[in-house]
């Protein structure tokens, strides 16, 4: 635990051994005390462990072990704590300054990243890329112009900048031969990793194709959906089976009915949407989507098809969809197996799938033969709470509620 006492004109700082109350001090032994000679303004543990001080004449990093001054900045001396944000999985963190941001490693307290010099006014979205030692930012130039420029980790420099209209970018993904998967609300991108160049662009929906066929009208309508969903979290999974020259992108569709007297309202009803991708040339792989009812759920890519467990509650049903035709292949007439509940994780056993489900009041285990396309129990084996974890073992396996 870390305690910040206030002294005549400076704050230490105490690393205590243990996780203890305020109450307990007098018999916990004080690890380590460090005097700074300016007031703290707050401090953060890190997520990968590091301290990180602000205080009135630096920002610094602290080793937690023996409280030395790992590294300081005193140009970003009484940074505000609204200014600063740790980059999740990552090493970095961002101080936005306003008129420029920074991307800052937490170990080293070097600088990977100054938007400013990069020529950009405004960071929409910024994407962590290891395997190419690669900051891939996008926002607009000073002048409003898109801009997307890629930055290399390891010391700060712009590799490569573009001018393209990207539009919402909803992921990226590094790909085999040092290229870059990009994709948005309306298009997919393969992109060279080392220079930038567009190896191909496509619409990734038939109705995406349309309104390119519609011109200016089109591109406004493009526009007005980016405009609308700016601030949404959208739901838009990219999957790819190990190895394989296809991609997958997964995502919900809702729906309302009117007003119905049974549930004093209007309900609500989702469907699961998938299209395949080449990833050689972006084309579409099948002529319509594959659609299944129920929230987007879990995926997973076996031998025979695509295995989709959605979450449709009680009335959820499980399938197997062939790869080249997304025809079902379990169920009367190819249209599933119902299970109980609605599915949120599973586990590849090897000889089997466990599925774990639940309804509006339990949560429930099952086991799938993938080969049979049967529920090898008799009964879903019902669990107390949310299931959290599951670990294989030699003679069974380990749930976590």
């Amino acid at each position: 635990m870390y305690i910040f006492n206030r002294f005549a004109g400076y704050l230490s700082v105490f690393f205590v051994a243990g996780m203890i109350s305020f109450s307990s001090l007098a018999q916990v032994e004080v690890k380590w005390e460090k005097e700074l000679s300016s007031d703290i303004l707050w401090q953060e543990v890190t997520a990968l462990g590091n301290l990180i001080v602000s205080s009135g004449n630096q920002l610094a990093g602290v080793n937690t072990e023996t409280g030395a001054i790992i590294w300081s900045k005193q140009d970003l001396a009484g940074l505000n704590r609204i200014a600063y944000n740790e980059i999740p999985r990552s090493p970095f963190f961002t101080v936005d300054l306003g008129k420029s941001i920074l991307v800052m490693d937490q170990f080293s307290g070097d600088l990977v990243f100054d938007s400013q010099k990069a020529g950009i006014g405004t960071i929409e979205d910024y994407f962590l890329l290891y395997n190419s030692d690669a900051i891939l930012v996008s926002g607009k130039s000073p002048g409003g112009e898109p801009i997307m420029v890629s930055v290399r980790m390891s010391d700060g420099s712009v590799t490569w900048s573009m001018n393209e209209e990207f539009g919402r970018i909803i992921s990226v993904t590094e790909l085999e031969n040092k290229e870059l998967l990009i994709v948005t609300l309306f298009n997919n991108y393969k992109l060279n990793a080392e220079n930038g160049d567009i190896i191909w662009n496509e619409e990734n929906s038939a109705e995406s194709e349309q309104m390119k066929n519609m011109g200016a009208l089109g591109d406004l309508m493009k526009t007005m959906a980016e405009n609308m969903v700016e601030d949404i979290d959208i739901e838009l999974r990219y999957y790819r089976p190990e190895g394989g020259d296809v991609f997958y992108l997964g995502s919900q569709r809702e729906s309302q009915s009117g007003f119905t007297s049974s549930s004093g309202g209007s309900t609500v009803s989702y469907e699961n949407v998938y299209i395949a991708y080449n990833i050689s040339d972006g084309n579409r792989v099948w002529d319509k989507p594959l659609e299944v009812k129920g929230k987007l759920g879990q995926v997973a890519f076996l031998d025979n098809g695509i295995l989709v467990l959605p979450d449709d509650g009680n009335r959820t049903k499980i399938n197997l969809f062939d790869y080249q035709t997304r025809e079902g292949k379990w169920g009367k007439k190819g249209r599933g197996i119902p299970i109980k509940g609605g599915i949120y994780d599973y586990l590849d056993a090897g000889d089997g799938i466990l599925l774990v489900s639940q309804t509006s009041s339990n949560n429930f285990l099952n086991y799938l033969d993938p080969n049979a396309g049967l529920i090898t129990f008799e009964k879903p084996v019902k669990v107390d709470g949310y299931v959290v974890g599951i670990v294989p073992l030699s003679s069974g396996i380990l749930y976590i509620t």
